[in-house]
C-alpha cells in the first residue's frame, strides 16, 4: 500500500505483535503525542474482543532510504474497523493523517470506520472527498492545561484562582499528605479511591456501585500498567481526596476522582501537587482534564466541574472523533479479507468476545468529561 508525492513514497506496512520489542510501541506513542487509549497495554487488551492489526507508516525517498513517521492499530469488529484511538504521527508529519487513513482503508470493503476519541486533540482531519460514506463528526472540545503558557510552576500558581490557592494553603496547614502509587501497586489505594468516588456520587445524587467501580479501575490498572496511577490525599491518616490518572510522554490525563465532604481544601491540594510534580518533570507538558460537548470557540465553564477547570486556567482545543458509514453495502463479508496470523488474534486460550467493546479504558460518565459535579 503506497502513495507518492514529490518523489517520496508513503508506505503502509503490516506488522505483527511479536515484531515490536520492549517499549518500542509506547515510545512512539509518546513521541507522537498519542493518548493512553493508543498505548500498548490497551492495544493488546483489545485482542480479547477480536482481531487487531498493526501498521507502520514509512516515508521512502528515491534513494531507497526509509523513515518511520507513524503507526496505528485497528480493531476489526462486526463490519466495523476502529482506530485505537488515532493514527499516531510525528509532529512534522501530522498533515498526512488523511493519506495514512486512506492507505489503511484500502484493505477493507464496505465497512464502517470509527476514528478518534474524547481524548484525541488532532488539530485537523480532512473529511472531504468521501462520497461513498455518511460522515458523522463529533463536535466537542478538550480542556487542557498547557504548561508552555507559564515560565514555571510558580508563575502558574500565581495565575490560578485565589480560591484554589487559599484551599491549598488551608490543606497544607492541616498537614495534608499526597501519595501516588503506579500500576498494580495502586490497588493498595483503590478502596480509599472508590470510597471518595462514592462520597462524590452521593453528594451529586448519582447511581454508584462500589463493586463495579473497584473492578473497573482495577482493570484499568492492569491494562495500563505503570502508565496508570492512583493518588490520595490524607489528613491525619484519613483520606479526603483521590485521583485516577494516566501518563503518556509529556502528557498527564485526569480519568476520574472524588472527594469527601470537607472544608480543608483537599481537592485543590491534590490538583496543585500533581501539577507541580508534572511541571518539574515536563516544563513544556500538558495536563488533559477531559472533554465538553461544545466547540472550542464557544466553551462554557460556568458551573461545577467545568467552573473548576476554569479556575485551574485550562484552555480549550477542538477534539477529533468521527464515524464513516457506507451509503450502500455491496458485500456482506466481514472486514479484513486477509487472514490474520495467530499473534493478531486474541491471545492463545483467551475467549474472543463477539461484541464491540467500549474504549479500554475510558472515563465513565460524570468524571473527566465535563459533567456538572463538584471538584472539591
Amino acid at each position: 500500500m503506497t502513495t507518492s508525492q514529490s518523489g517520496i513514497k508513503l508506505v503502509a506496512e503490516r506488522r505483527s505483535f511479536a515484531s515490536f520489542q520492549g517499549d518500542e510501541w509506547n515510545d512512539f506513542v509518546a513521541a507522537s503525542g498519542g493518548s493512553f487509549l493508543g498505548s500498548w497495554g490497551v492495544v493488546k487488551a483489545r485482542r480479547f474482543f477480536g482481531r487487531v492489526k498493526l501498521f507502520d507508516f514509512v516515508l521512502v525517498d528515491g534513494a531507497g532510504s526509509r523513515q518511520k513517521m507513524g503507526q496505528c492499530a485497528v480493531h476489526i469488529g462486526n463490519r466495523t474497523v476502529t482506530f485505537l484511538d488515532k493514527i499516531q504521527l510525528l509532529p512534522q508529519q501530522r498533515h498526512l493523517n488523511r493519506q495514512c487513513f486512506d492507505l489503511v482503508a484500502e484493505q477493507f470493503v464496505d465497512v464502517s470506520y470509527k476514528y478518534g476519541s474524547r481524548w484525541n486533540d488532532e488539530e485537523v482531519f480532512d473529511l472531504e472527498g468521501l462520497p461513498r460514506f455518511h460522515v458523522d463528526r463529533k463536535i466537542f472540545h478538550i480542556d487542557t492545561i498547557d504548561f508552555r503558557g507559564w515560565a514555571n510552576f510558580a508563575a502558574y500558581r500565581r495565575a490560578v484562582s485565589e480560591n484554589i490557592r487559599r484551599d491549598y494553603k488551608k490543606a497544607t496547614e492541616a498537614g495534608a499528605v499526597a501519595r501516588s502509587l503506579y500500576g498494580l501497586k495502586g490497588l493498595r489505594e483503590l478502596f480509599a479511591f472508590v470510597a471518595m468516588r462514592r462520597h462524590m456520587a452521593l453528594r451529586n445524587k448519582l447511581p454508584f456501585s462500589r463493586v463495579l467501580d473497584f473492578f473497573t479501575h482495577a482493570g484499568r490498572l492492569f491494562v495500563l500498567g505503570r502508565n496508570a496511577f492512583v493518588t490520595t490525599v490524607r489528613i491525619e491518616g484519613k483520606c479526603y481526596a483521590a485521583f485516577f490518572g494516566a501518563e503518556v510522554g509529556s502528557r498527564l490525563y485526569y480519568l476520574s476522582g472524588g472527594t469527601r465532604n470537607n472544608h480543608l481544601g483537599a481537592g485543590s491540594y491534590l490538583f496543585l501537587n500533581l501539577i507541580e510534580d508534572w511541571f518539574s518533570k515536563h516544563p513544556r507538558g500538558e495536563f488533559l482534564m477531559g472533554d465538553c460537548p461544545k466547540p472550542s470557540i464557544r466553551p462554557t465553564h460556568d458551573n461545577g466541574n467545568l467552573l473548576y477547570r476554569r479556575k485551574l486556567r485550562v484552555r480549550s482545543v477542538n477534539g477529533v472523533a468521527f464515524r464513516l458509514e457506507p451509503k450502500q453495502s455491496t458485500s456482506a463479508a466481514t472486514p479484513g479479507v486477509q487472514s490474520a496470523r495467530e499473534d493478531e488474534r486474541a491471545p492463545k486460550d483467551a475467549p474472543v468476545l463477539h461484541k464491540t467493546p467500549s474504549e479500554i479504558p475510558t472515563p465513565s460518565p460524570g468524571e473527566g468529561n465535563g459533567q456538572r459535579q463538584r471538584a472539591t
